[in-house]
């Protein structure tokens, strides 16, 4: 009776060992997917994060860019005159190739004939002073209620595209 008592209470015991052993390999298992899961979320917030961080310094670096800057001041006054509502999600795209410099801007402008009147002699103004500031040719102007496009092309094949002329080397 006794070797029964003691087989029956090992038995007991292997069967509690087994199930403890095979529930903590399911927690194991369980504990390693949430971990991976946890690793997977924190390297897509981090490389979120540097892509939020690399599109502030683009932006920084544009807008230290004097050409920006041009630009900014074109819509902050036509902004202050109330010529346009609002500006669009992708506010400045600048190309630069061997022939031509384009700024382009998406807004949402009047649309009324005065303000379009008013709104394209200031961007005149604005494009005909960044083209004597940096020393361009101003090839285009393409302004309506939806975007404007400035096109400069080079007075001269040696000039710096976006380095603005020294006051020695300013005409008159």
């Amino acid at each position: 009776m006794t070797s029964s008592i003691f087989y029956l209470l090992s038995s007991i015991f292997i069967i509690i060992i087994t199930a403890w052993i095979i529930i903590n390999r399911k927690d194991n298992a369980i504990k390693r997917e949430h971990s991976k899961i946890e690793t997977e979320r924190r390297a897509t917030q981090r490389n979120e994060r540097e892509l939020q961080i690399n599109k502030y310094h683009q932006i920084v670096r544009q807008l230290k860019d004097p050409l920006i800057q041009n630009l900014w001041r074109l819509c902050d006054e036509s902004a202050t005159a109330g010529l346009i509502d609002s500006l669009g999600i992708e506010q400045f795209n600048v190309s630069d190739n061997a022939k031509y410099i384009v700024l382009k801007i998406s807004w949402e402008a009047k649309n009324d004939a005065l303000s379009q009147l008013a709104l394209k002699r200031l961007t005149h103004k604005h494009a005909i002073t960044i083209a004597a500031e940096y020393s361009l040719s101003l090839h285009n102007v393409h302004c309506d209620a939806l975007q404007l496009e400035l096109t400069f092309s080079n007075k001269d094949e040696n000039a710096h595209l976006g380095v603005p002329l020294s006051d020695d080397e300013k005409p008159g």
